[in-house]
Parts: structure tokens; sequence; C-alpha cells
């Protein structure tokens, strides 16, 4: 997959795709600044892409019982095709963005 380093500020500025910010997921601001900057990043992809996932991977996460993501990676994937609404992204992309916001969430429980 090919990198990007350009950033579009419209997509600072944008609604989550649901029409809302994110402020349920603090991380979600910061994801929103860096997508483009990970190795995983798909050029052409939006925010709007990314952001369905990043948000399954923080709610699915919660739902988990403490799994680590590779136990519940079958099921995300599955969970996938009717998680990702209006979002680009296949399996294999958005992996990466559940993964992170996954073990994000993970840390943070443990922290609390």
């Amino acid at each position: 997959m090919e990198r990007s380093h350009r950033h579009d500020p419209a997509d600072a500025q944008r609604p989550a795709p649901s029409g809302r910010h994110d402020e349920a997921f603090p991380d979600m601001h910061r994801y929103r600044r860096e997508f483009r900057d990970v190795p995983s990043y798909s050029v052409g992809r939006t925010w709007s892409d990314y952001a369905p996932a990043y948000r399954y991977g923080r709610l699915q996460r919660g739902a988990s019982a403490g799994r680590p993501f590779e136990q519940a990676e079958a099921a995300l994937a599955r969970g996938w095709r009717d998680a990702r609404g209006a979002s680009r992204l296949n399996w294999a992309e958005a992996r990466p963005a559940v993964m992170a916001a996954w073990n994000d969430a993970l840390a943070e429980a443990r922290h609390n």
C-alpha cells in the first residue's frame, strides 16, 4: 500500500460519517489527525473511510470481555461487513485501524 503525507485540512473540520463528532472516543481526534501517516494507509481513502474502522475497534473491544485482538479477529472480520457502513475499506485495509483502536481501548481499560 502506498503512503501519503498529504493532509486535507478540511478533513479535520468534517463531522464523523455519522454526522456528529466523536467526543465519546477521545482518541478519534488523534486518529483523524494521523490516519494518513500510518504505514497501512491506503492512498485515496478519506477519514470517512477510516472513521468507522476506528469506531468499530473501540466499540467491539468494549464487548470483548478482555480478549486480545487476535482471539477476536475472525469475528471482527465477519462483523466488519455490516459495521463498515459507507466505508470503502475492505477488511485487509480496515484491520490495522480496528486493531489500533482495539489496543488503545484495551490499554485504557487496564489503566482504569
